[in-house]
Parts: structure tokens; sequence; C-alpha cells
């Protein structure tokens, strides 16, 4: 196992975070508040949050940062993945923008085509943001010919990876990627990351019977079409 751990690759540039959308803008006071009195009442939860917080920048910068990169890392129970056991968070992101495409639709097309009797076109709409990185990763990219496990889809081999750096203290990891030719970035440390951008909207559709996601921008223009059998995804 000597030999995984023999390379390191220094980051000091943004890498693209793609996460489901939220909306900054969405009423987040329509869960406390009855609905006959919510216009009222969402203006005294304004009211009380601007005695607190005047600036609307520092408000969005705020957001920006919970959204792009403090979810991994302040909501337990840590969620089991490729480089998590759930005994410690990951922030995933890639270095390239179509690597975090293929990435999300893989994971979003899997768990929806294993919802019985789907017949219909499913929508989802995505937040892409950059995220600077600035660390010292271990570098596992071009070892999966002698460890096929790090793209393997039992996640044994890389979630003793991920346990091993992080109990380590190292701040994460360079990967590949299992879905296409492209380097995943996973970080264990919030600190080596910073300066999160919102770039972009996207809009995954997945069709069920004819088995593909189409990818299309905010302004509707159809920028990739992903095959559910490249992804080795079957209904």
């Amino acid at each position: 196992m000597e030999h995984l751990y023999n390379k390191n690759a220094s980051i000091d540039q943004d890498v693209f975070r793609n996460i489901v959308y939220i909306n900054p803008d969405d009423n987040l006071f329509d869960d406390l508040i009855p609905k006959h009195a919510l216009k009222r009442g969402t203006q005294i939860a304004l009211d009380a949050e601007a005695r607190v917080k005047t600036d609307p920048n520092i408000i969005l910068q705020d957001f920006h940062y919970k959204t792009a990169i403090g979810y991994p890392f302040f909501n337990k129970p840590y969620q089991r993945s490729r480089y998590s056991n759930g005994d410690h968070s990951v922030w995933y992101g890639a270095l390239e923008h179509r690597t975090a495409v293929y990435e999300t639709v893989y994971h979003m097309s899997r768990s929806t085509m294993a919802i019985e009797g789907l017949n219909e076109v499913v929508r989802q709409k995505r937040a892409v943001y950059t995220v600077f990185g600035k660390a010292i990763l271990v570098d596992l990219r071009g070892k999966e010919k002698d460890y096929p496990g790090l793209i393997d889809e039992r996640y044994d081999f890389t979630q003793n990876i991920g346990a091993t750096l992080q109990k380590q203290g190292h701040p994460g990891l360079l990967a590949p990627s299992a879905r296409i030719e492209g380097s995943n970035v996973v970080i264990f440390n919030p600190d080596v990351l910073s300066r999160p951008t919102f770039a972009t909207k996207l809009e995954y559709t997945l069709d069920p019977i004819k088995q593909v996601v189409t990818v299309n921008n905010a302004f509707g223009k159809l920028l990739m079409t992903i095959e559910l059998e490249a992804l080795q995804i079957f209904n």
C-alpha cells in the first residue's frame, strides 16, 4: 500500500463543485410560519435578522459558503460515500467541469432509477460553483490499473483510504473519476477551501424510457447527452 500513497500534488486553483440548486431568494421561513400569517410572519423574521445582519452581501456570501463548502462538514451524521464510511465528512469537487457533471449525473440517475415503476421524465436543477483550493494532496490518479478498487462501485477499498488519510491529518486527495477520464478533488479539511463563487445553473433531464440524461444550461441550450448505459445504470 505504500506505493499507493507515494505521490503528492499541489492545487492552487479553482475547482468545480456541482450540487442540487438552492435559490437564496426562497422563503426560508415557510416551514415555520402558518400559511395565513406567512407574509407578516416572514417580515417580522426578516426584521429581526436585519438587526444583526445589516449587509446583504455578507448574508449572500455566508449562503454561498454554507452551500458550496460548509454543508458536508457541518451536517451530522455524515453521509457514507466513496471516501467515507460515515465517520468523517468529505467534500467532493472536480478539476474539470465535465467531470463534475458526469459524476453528479451518475449519482442522480442511480438514485432515481432505483424508484420502482418509474416511467416519467425527471428533472433536477443544479448549481455549479467554483471554489478556490490551496493544499498539498495525496495523488491517487493513474493508479487505478494497479488498484482497481479506486474506481469500483464497492466502496470498501476507498473508504479505508479515506479513513486512513483523514486520521493522519491529510487535507485531502486527488482521485481518478470512475465515470470518465478526469480528476476528482476529495477534501477532509474545509480550511483549504475558500472563495465560493456561483458559476452557472444546469438542468438534468432523465428519461427512464430512453435511458438517457440531457444536460442543459440556464438558457435551455443542450450541453451534452449522457446515455445511462455508458454509466452502467440500467432500469
